[in-house]
C-alpha cells in the first residue's frame, strides 16, 4: 500500500471484527499489520496492545498525526472499545480522527473484478445492513446503495435479475447460503474489515480535505443493543 508525496505517520484501528487489528502507515508505506489478540477484547487490552506495538516499530505516541478507526457496523462492543481507544490517542497526542464504515474497509481490499459488489453485516434478530459497491475506474470502489436494515431472503428478492452481485463482509458467516451460491461470493479472505483497510479509506478522505470532530463523531449502529431496549424498556 502506498500514499504518494505523503510524510504523515497514520494509526488505523479495526476492532468491529471477530478478528481485530492495527496498521501504521509511515511516508506513504505500510510499516506493520498488527493482528490483535482474539481473545476478550477491552479497551484497557486494546490500549495495552497499541503500546506494544508502538514499541515494536520504535513510534514516539506523539509522532501519529492521523488517527483511524472502524466505527461500525458491527459488534457492539468492538466499535465502542476502538472509538474510545482512538478518541482517546488522537486527544493525548493531538491527532487528527477518521471515522470510517466498516463495510468501506472491506471492499477497500477486494480486486475490481468483483464489481458490483454487495457487503453485508450481521444486524442481529434475522436482519443485515448492506452497502452495494461498484467500481470506478478513476476513484476505485464507490457506494452505489445502503440498505440500513433487512431480512438477507429479501435483499436477494430486491436485486434486480439482469445483473450478476457478488457479496462480501462479514454477515456472510451467517447467511452465505441465503445470499448467494458459491460463484457469487468472493474469498473468505476478504469477508472481513482490516485496519489497513480502514487506513486506505481514512487517507482518501484525508486527502479531499475531511476530518471527523473528535468530540461528536459517534459509532455507526442501526438499532440499540439489546442492553440498551432492556434499559429504555423499564
Amino acid at each position: 500500500m502506498r500514499y504518494c508525496g505523503s510524510f504523515m505517520k497514520l494509526l488505523a484501528i479495526e476492532t468491529t471484527a471477530p478478528v481485530g487489528s492495527l496498521a501504521f502507515v509511515r511516508d506513504g508505506e505500510l510499516v506493520r499489520d498488527w493482528p490483535l489478540p482474539t481473545e476478550k477484547r477491552s479497551a484497557a487490552t486494546l490500549a495495552a496492545e497499541l503500546q506494544r506495538a508502538l514499541r515494536a516499530i520504535a513510534w514516539a505516541p506523539k509522532g501519529i498525526q492521523l488517527v483511524a478507526v472502524s466505527i461500525g457496523p458491527g459488534s457492539f462492543t468492538g466499535v465502542r472499545i476502538g472509538l474510545v481507544t482512538a478518541k482517546v490517542f488522537a486527544y493525548a497526542v493531538g491527532a487528527r480522527l477518521l471515522g470510517v464504515n466498516s463495510l468501506d474497509a472491506v471492499v477497500e481490499n477486494i480486486p475490481d473484478s468483483y464489481s458490483p459488489l454487495i457487503a453485508i453485516a450481521d444486524a442481529q434478530r434475522g436482519e443485515i445492513t448492506a452497502k452495494v459497491f461498484e467500481w470506478d475506474s478513476a476513484n476505485g470502489w464507490q457506494t452505489r446503495e445502503q440498505v440500513a436494515l433487512v431480512r438477507p431472503e429479501d435483499l436477494v428478492n430486491m436485486l434486480p435479475s439482469e445483473e450478476t452481485f457478488w457479496f462480501t463482509g462479514p454477515g456472510l458467516y451467517k447467511y452465505r447460503e441465503i445470499l448467494g451460491n458459491q460463484s457469487r461470493v468472493v474469498p473468505e479472505a476478504f469477508w472481513n474489515p482490516t485496519a489497513v483497510g480502514v487506513a486506505k479509506v481514512a487517507w482518501k478522505r484525508f486527502l479531499d480535505g475531511q476530518s471527523d470532530d473528535l468530540w461528536t463523531l459517534k459509532p455507526i449502529y442501526y438499532r440499540p443493543s439489546y442492553a440498551e431496549e432492556k434499559r429504555l424498556s423499564r
